[in-house]
């Protein structure tokens, strides 16, 4: 009875602004090795979580809030513009990126189903976003 009544009477959690509590989409942890360019220089660096509409990434110097930067994946060969929208109080080494454009630069072969992203003009289609029935290929297709 007395362990009930403990938590009987806790405290409700924070409530966080709509923009910390809706995610557009599904966070992936994935390390790739980045290298994130600015006006000046060009940092070596690497991706802790991705998702579709940006990444937390790790850099080898501090980045600022509101810097536009340009990040360049190795494993995908990809680039795209993003903006820097966070900084880790406890590490400053580690930001997060929002893209400009929502993509998966990142080479997550099986994506969320929440990425459904439309293929750029000169990218060709993948089977995840093609609209491909799996019903009808082959079985040895699947393995």
């Amino acid at each position: 009875m007395r362990f009930s009544r403990v938590f009987a009477h806790k405290a409700a959690p924070p409530i966080l602004p709509v923009s910390r509590r809706i995610r557009r989409s599904t966070r992936v942890p994935r390390k790739v090795v980045i290298e994130v360019q600015d006006s000046a220089e060009s940092l070596p660096g690497m991706t802790i979580m991705v998702n579709l509409h940006g990444a937390l990434i790790s850099t080898s110097t501090q980045l600022n809030i509101g810097m536009t930067i340009s990040v360049y994946v190795y494993l995908t060969d990809k680039r795209a513009k993003a903006q820097v929208v966070y900084i880790d109080p406890e590490n400053p080494m580690r930001c997060g990126i929002e893209l400009h454009e929502s993509r998966n630069i990142w080479g997550v072969s099986l994506p969320p189903a929440d990425w459904g992203e439309a293929p750029l003009p000169h990218e060709k289609p993948s089977v995840a976003f093609s609209g491909c029935d799996y019903a009808t290929l082959p079985s040895r297709a699947l393995f």
